[in-house]
């Protein structure tokens, strides 16, 4: 049976070849929420995985914006939540975040078997932009853009993002995109290899279902699906996943309430760095290694050695 969702909708079509996971929020421009949205991609891009005849598995949304990010009313209060965590508050907050919000939903991206096309129907703001380019293949509407924020409003970059666009475009555009919150349209994207097709706002639905068909009835699924393994390498997956453990860890850490006369050697903010194989298998070693963490920074707060 389909699972339930409230903020997304998965629709199949082409004979069950393809899975449509589409956001539902148009109303505020397909923003996400901490505890619905979230959690319910990570369900859905599981329940995709789980049917046997899907092979492509494209990411969309309604209305003019693709997504526009984490509400930002959602934002403040986890925000508010975290000042003057100590490290056991910290410790599990960190660890809800990725299993079941927006750490959860970006190893689902990472981890999904299917074909993963992401048509950007609009513009691609926050979270979202930083999750994309674990995507197989991105197309777009003319109309789209990427920004990533993250700099001017003192957050953290999430999703894989710090890796994941590195491993897209290169160094040069993915730092400038992240340090510097440079928007980049989609033609800009395209250019750079970060974007695969880039379509006339008119005419994008169209082209989209055009070239979603032809994927599914002109490739081999077989094919398909081993020469996605082969190119996303156990190295390229367990790198993207160790870049969503550490960005956690530094999103959760980030309140500046937290930090105040704390060091500021690198290695007290060492993030977890163990590969993580599967994220249904390692909450235990992800644990275990932020005990570890805690260790250390309670050590030097201590005068102890690290």
């Amino acid at each position: 049976m389909s699972p339930k969702f409230n903020d997304i909708s998965v629709d199949l079509s082409h004979e069950g070849k393809v899975a449509t996971l589409t956001f539902r929020r148009e109303k505020t421009l397909n923003s996400m929420l901490q505890r619905s949205t979230y959690p319910e991609i990570l369900r859905a891009l599981r329940y995709i995985d789980s049917i046997p005849s899907v092979v492509i598995t494209v990411i969309t949304g309604t209305g003019r914006f693709f997504s526009s990010g984490q509400d930002l009313r959602d934002v403040t209060e986890s925000a508010a939540k975290r000042v003057g965590m100590d490290f056991s508050e910290s410790q599990a907050a960190q660890h809800d975040m990725l299993w079941n919000g927006p750490g959860g939903a970006s190893l689902a991206l990472l981890e999904h078997k299917k074909i993963v096309v992401v048509a950007l129907n609009g513009p691609a703001v926050g979270w979202p932009a930083a999750w994309i380019p674990a995507a197989d293949l991105i197309v777009a509407s003319d109309s789209a853009y990427v920004y990533m924020p993250f700099v001017h409003i003192g957050a953290m970059i999430e999703a894989s993002g710090s890796y994941s666009w590195t491993w897209r475009v290169g160094g040069g555009l993915a730092s400038d995109m992240i340090l510097t919150g440079r928007r980049v349209a989609a033609a800009d994207l395209y250019s750079a290899g970060g974007v695969n097709r880039v379509w006339p706002a008119a005419s994008f639905s169209t082209e989209l279902a055009k070239f979603v068909g032809e994927l599914a009835n002109q490739c081999n699924p077989n094919t398909l699906l081993e020469a996605k393994a082969l190119i996303r390498s156990p190295t390229v997956v367990s790198a993207m996943q160790t870049a969503v453990v550490n960005e956690t860890y530094h999103q959760v850490r980030s309140p500046s309430s937290y930090r105040v006369n704390a060091p500021t050697s690198s290695a007290l903010f060492e993030p977890p760095t163990k590969v993580m194989r599967r994220s249904g298998d390692s909450a235990s070693g992800f644990a275990k290694r932020l005990a570890e963490i805690e260790a250390k920074k309670a050590g030097a707060k201590s005068g102890g050695k690290l």
